[in-house]
């Protein structure tokens, strides 16, 4: 049993929380259950990650998306932020995405930068980097990164 460090009582666990005595009424985080909760991620991650799946292809999920993305004001937003970009980007993505389907270019299931691997079929978290820029010449040059590392370049 561990020991609140400010008043000295037994701490409780809780099923979310962990606690300390009525009296004190402190919220104590134990090291002990973080490492738990990571070794329990890491061990169930295959599990985790399709059960995250099968919410995709729920129902509720479906129901949660329409409430906001299915409305006609984000169908305008979208098309607006979309025609609001230059048209050299406009045209690079579209070209990459042609490529992609005619066969020209493979999108790989890792990482460049970080090794992270892919876990999605329809909607992919591998996405296509213009490192050089966006002039015609370098549409095809890409860099393959993750969402992550996506956004810590820019």
């Amino acid at each position: 049993m561990s020991r609140c460090g400010n008043c000295g009582k037994e701490i409780y666990l809780d099923k979310r929380f962990t606690y300390c005595s009525k009296s004190c009424n402190r919220v104590v985080k134990l090291k002990k259950k973080r490492e738990y909760t990571k070794k329990y991620y890491l061990k169930n991650r295959e599990k985790i990650i399709e059960k995250a799946r099968q919410y995709e292809k729920s129902d509720q999920r479906k129901k949660t998306y329409e409430k906001y993305r299915g409305t006609y004001k984000y169908i305008l937003y979208s098309r607006k932020r979309y025609h609001d970009l230059p048209e050299n980007i406009r045209k690079a993505r579209y070209t990459v995405v042609n490529a992609i389907r005619d066969g020209k270019i493979h999108r790989p299931k890792i990482c460049e930068k970080c090794g992270r691997e892919d876990w999605g079929e329809k909607r992919s978290m591998i996405e296509a980097h213009h490192y050089k820029g966006y002039s015609p010449e370098y549409w095809l040059t890409i860099q393959w990164l993750c969402t992550n590392c996506h956004k810590e370049v820019g």
